[in-house]
């Protein structure tokens, strides 16, 4: 767990706010970088710039008012804790608050002397082990890479940041070629070693902004954020050449491996399932065409990695016939 640094302070009352700086910083020696905001857009976009360990909220903002800031902020910034300053001492409104996802409440009459300090020391610690807590919970233990509820997570993250902002993100999904095979000759532990091997492969070829997940069994997620159809289409090749490359000679303790891909991006007529579905389908249609490559799901086109053209088509947007099929 890292040392609490980084406090922001939403508050519109300048003189306030400054009483509450002097505070904490007072109880912390100094150590602390303070951060002051009016508003919550203000909070919002110093979010985006700053990891920020304590968020310190009044609920009457001039541009919002009332316990949906909690929320606001508990989607912008996930791992802050968040401590709830008010005027009123209210004990149905703490529990919600709490329910929101804020670690404290605290009425603003009780903000004297050191207590604050402590407050807010509290809260942190609180989230830290929450966040280790969640962690645990969205973590493949096999592997140690992101599961089945991460993901979820992550994609309804996405849709909400496609739906609200226009940012555009895209899926891929990975399984291993032949994988009962390998459980069958090599037995389960040699599956398991292939398993783990294709997990790091995944996290060595993608960014940190990507979400790299076990979806189950012998099957592999990525969800792309920030990322057009194209690019995600080029991501998911190298990840599949790089596997190829990597464990393209059987040994004594290694079996041969490889993978196939399918890519889709999301669309504004798309929902959770419609998206998966065109993933899938390429993927599907991948393994149909012989396994170990990669195809991009395009309306009613499928497009794999081995055509040599399909780079060129897609970065062109033209459809030559020579290499396109469609889904069958």
């Amino acid at each position: 767990m890292h040392e609490l640094q980084k406090i922001v302070i939403i508050e519109d009352d300048n003189v306030a706010a400054k009483v509450l700086e002097d505070y904490l910083l007072a109880g912390s020696s100094g150590r602390y970088t303070m951060y002051r905001v009016r508003t919550l857009q203000d909070a919002c976009q110093l979010l985006c710039d700053e990891s920020i360990d304590v968020i310190i909220l009044d609920l009457g903002l001039p541009d919002s008012k009332g316990l949906s800031s909690i929320q606001t902020l508990r989607v912008a910034s996930p791992h802050s804790a968040i401590v709830v300053m008010t005027a009123h001492d209210d004990d149905e409104d703490a529990c919600q608050a709490i329910q929101y996802g804020a670690q404290a409440y605290v009425a603003k009459q009780e903000r004297v002397g050191r207590r604050i300090s402590t407050v807010v020391r509290h809260a942190f610690i609180r989230q830290q082990r929450q966040l280790v807590v969640e962690a645990q919970a969205h973590t493949d233990p096999l592997t140690g890479i992101a599961n089945r509820r991460a993901f979820d997570a992550e994609i309804e993250r996405c849709i909400a940041n496609f739906v609200r902002h226009n940012v555009p993100f895209s899926l891929l999904l990975f399984d291993i070629d032949r994988f009962k095979s390998i459980n069958d000759q090599w037995g389960h532990l040699v599956g398991d070693q292939a398993l783990m091997n294709v997990a790091k492969t995944l996290q060595r070829q993608t960014r940190c902004t990507d979400l790299v997940t076990r979806f189950g069994g012998e099957e592999f997620a990525v969800v792309a954020a920030t990322t057009e159809l194209i690019e995600a289409f080029s991501l998911a090749s190298r990840i599949r050449r790089a596997i190829d490359l990597l464990f393209q000679e059987a040994t004594d303790e290694q079996p041969r491996l490889t993978v196939s891909g399918g890519v889709a991006g999301y669309m504004s007529s798309d929902n959770v399932l419609t998206v998966m579905e065109r993933a899938d389908t390429a993927l599907y249609q991948a393994k149909q065409r012989g396994r170990n490559q990669c195809a991009v799901h395009l309306d009613n086109w499928i497009v794999s990695d081995q055509d040599e053209a399909a780079f060129d088509w897609l970065s062109q947007s033209v459809k030559p016939p020579q290499f396109q099929s469609t889904i069958s």
